[in-house]
């Protein structure tokens, strides 16, 4: 008779765990976009992956017309491959992550190679590290002394390669799969040992490293991947800060300078601790003193590192233990579909406007913000056809080269959002280079519903090839609006600049392009000659471009 009064605190610790399991589930959220080639032709069958703590917990493919859709957790890091093509990594972005992202896929080659010392002799345990634009990979030779690297872009291209009896640097333009042979110089000095410990391995898998300062490879963004071992290395010859990345776990330090006497760094990775936690307490309120309850306050370390985010509470006040840095400096930001942050000294990011400011004094941070108005808006043409997985650019009526907004469409071609109060311009590009703008008037009360014209249009294709006749792919172009050569008369609201980058055959084209003369320039290579062209509405203007070798 005793035994089924067992079965209510059985039940009772059953529930409990299967809740607490539940709630250490990260939240989900639905990440969709297009997969095109370089010069915006779907790609059909591209591999989506969702990567979390090591393991993929999703998978999906894109369809015929190049879209991809899954459900991932806010955390995950999505890495989109197809055959013949260079694998890119979208970074776990979290709450702030855009839920469209579109995605160009460049044409790859396999590098393979040898390291040498000065004798001649095969070294193996070598760190390489090839560096294309703001892409890294990194690999160890093996006891032959070989290497390979695998879905390499076709691009110029930096090859570090380190080890005890020295270093060496190439640098090439990978066209084809190519073969490297490098001998290690003795008198070049090894790159920088980065050694992170505390890290369980399946973290490991998705820890990088983060690089900031005016060396090229800080330069370009690069976030470098750890070895199974946990390190990492880094060819420097300028000064530089490194951080560790690595979900759930902080470091010890925060992070560290890099010169050219650096020989190693340390960190010590651990989930943080209340008694290393700094209380962030504040309120946020209306300029007219009113609360501002139930709205979301996002923190962030000078380097827009994610630190955290709360709910304000009914009476506007927020309360986040961090881990913060020496000086106590961060960044509060507010979502602009919420609120505008009424401050001189503003910035704008990630569709945020943000804040600077001290914490974890005595007295709690005030933050006076000015509700943003909904707007909500579907981009249709005139025919009835609407923009889906559109682009979706907000100018700022205030500075008109400043973006507000950078926002996409549904499938529906619909897109909702938050203004400031103002006239505010709209610009909508679709993938296949149909253009839209749109103004749309905000005052108290609401908002009228944006009526989007088409613009006219044409198109700039052409090709980049060296004096021999030989075409030069994976090289980044840059199409200027002469308008944009004005003085004053930059309009983020105005398509006045696009990046566009050769294929194989050294071809390039963007669709959508305003009528009007553009110059075409080289993005980081001023040996390619500019040249210049005028577009008329629905026609192609065809430019041949030529490097200097």
């Amino acid at each position: 008779m005793e035994r089924p009064r067992l079965l209510l605190p059985m039940l009772s610790l059953t529930l409990l765990s299967v809740l607490s399991t539940a709630q250490a589930e990260p939240a989900q959220q639905i990440r969709e976009g297009r997969i095109r080639d370089v010069l915006g032709e779907p790609i059909v069958g591209a591999r989506v992956e969702a990567h979390r703590l090591g393991r993929i917990v999703a998978r999906s493919a894109s369809d015929a017309e190049g879209i991809y859709s899954l459900r991932v957790p806010h955390d995950a890091e999505l890495r989109i491959l197809a055959d013949g093509r260079a694998t890119v990594a979208l970074p776990a972005g979290g709450e702030l992550a855009p839920r469209v992202h579109h995605v160009a896929l460049e044409e790859a080659a396999r590098v393979r190679g040898t390291v040498r010392d000065d004798s001649g002799a095969p070294v193996a345990a070598v760190a390489i590290m090839l560096l294309t634009g703001d892409r890294s990979q990194c690999t160890l030779t093996d006891a032959k002394g070989e290497f390979e690297l695998a879905a390499v872009p076709l691009r110029a291209a930096t090859v570090f390669a380190r080890g005890p009896g020295g270093g060496c640097d190439r640098t090439l333009h990978i066209r084809e799969d190519c073969s490297l042979d490098l001998v290690l110089e003795p008198q070049r000095q090894a790159g920088c040992v980065v050694r992170v410990k505390g890290l369980p391995q399946a973290t490991l898998a998705g820890a990088a490293l983060r690089v900031f300062g005016p060396d090229p490879l800080a330069l370009r963004g690069a976030r470098l991947t750890l070895r199974a071992d946990g390190t990492a290395e880094l060819p420097f010859l300028r000064m530089g800060l490194v951080q560790v990345v690595a979900d759930g776990f902080l470091g010890q330090p925060d992070a560290q300078f890099v010169g050219p006497s650096s020989k190693t760094l340390t960190f010590t990775m651990a989930a943080p601790n209340h008694e290393s936690l700094t209380l962030v307490r504040g309120h946020v309120r209306t300029a007219h003193d009113h609360p501002f309850g139930n709205v979301r306050v996002f923190l962030r370390d000078r380097s827009h590192r994610e630190l955290g985010a709360v709910t304000t509470e009914r009476d506007g006040a927020f309360r986040l233990p961090l881990r913060l840095g020496s000086d106590h400096t961060l960044r509060l930001g507010i979502r602009i579909a919420d609120g505008w942050i009424t401050d001189d000294q503003v910035t704008v990011h990630d569709n945020c406007t943000w804040q600077l400011r001290s914490a974890g004094g005595d007295e709690p941070i005030e933050l006076l913000v000015e509700p943003s108005v909904p707007v909500q808006t579907t981009v249709r043409l005139q025919d009835g056809t609407v923009l889906a997985l559109a682009d979706l650019v907000v100018g700022d009526p205030q500075r008109p080269q400043r973006t507000l907004l950078h926002l996409h469409t549904d499938r529906a071609g619909s897109a909702s959002f938050g203004l400031p109060f103002g006239r505010h311009e709209l610009l909508a590009i679709s993938y296949d280079g149909t253009v839209c703008r749109a103004t749309v008037e905000v005052r108290t009360g609401g908002s009228d519903a944006p009526q989007w014209q088409r613009v006219a249009t044409g198109e700039i294709a052409g090709t980049l090839r060296l004096p021999d006749g030989s075409p030069l792919p994976g090289v980044e172009l840059l199409l200027v609006h002469a308008d944009l050569q004005r003085e004053g008369a930059a309009n983020s609201s105005e398509r006045q600049r696009v990046t566009v980058v050769t294929d194989r055959s050294g071809s390039f084209r963007c669709r959508g392009v305003p009528i009007g003369g553009w110059t075409l320039v080289g993005l980081h290579d001023t040996a390619i000659a500019n040249d210049a062209c005028f577009v008329a509405s629905d026609t192609q203007s065809v430019v041949e471009l030529r490097r200097a070798r």
